[in-house]
């Protein structure tokens, strides 16, 4: 998915199971996004510091640091950066704390394609909007 500067939308998986890993970035690929992997909560965590990234796919349940425990500080990391929640222990309580704790979309296991890629898209859709503007003023001519 190519944004307005040319660039594609990077997204940032981070689960704890390779095979659920290469599925989404096979999916995601396969739609026109980037996409980096990282196995742990821990991970995204030291990515925040730097990494340009414009949406996390977050699992939950994950060893460690699963997704609850690391959504509340990097929402304080990185608050521009929608997250999309991941998870295959779900319900109504689980959905309502994932977006209390600042998840944009919340995705139950298992889920489809489509509902995958239209979640990823809505959650970046600002800042694919926020990337043409930034792109558009630096193009000579505009002040």
């Amino acid at each position: 998915m190519s944004e307005a500067g040319g660039e594609p939308v990077t997204a940032l998986v981070v689960d704890d199971d390779p095979a659920m890993r290469a599925l989404l970035r096979d999916w995601l690929e396969r739609e026109g996004f980037r996409v980096i992997e990282e196995p742990s909560g821990e991970r995204l965590l030291a990515l925040a510091q730097g990494a340009r990234f414009d949406v996390v796919i977050l699992d939950k349940e994950m060893p460690g640091l699963g997704g609850f425990d690391v959504l509340p500080a990097f929402r304080r990391q990185r608050p521009e950066v929608p997250v999309v929640l991941i998870t295959a222990f779900g319900g109504a309580l689980v959905a309502e704390e994932a977006l209390k704790l600042g998840a944009q979309q919340y995705l139950e296991k298992p889920f489809q394609f489509r509902a995958l890629i239209a979640a990823v898209r809505t959650a970046t859709a600002a800042a694919v909007r926020r990337r043409g503007v930034e792109a558009s003023e630096r193009r000579p001519g505009h002040d």
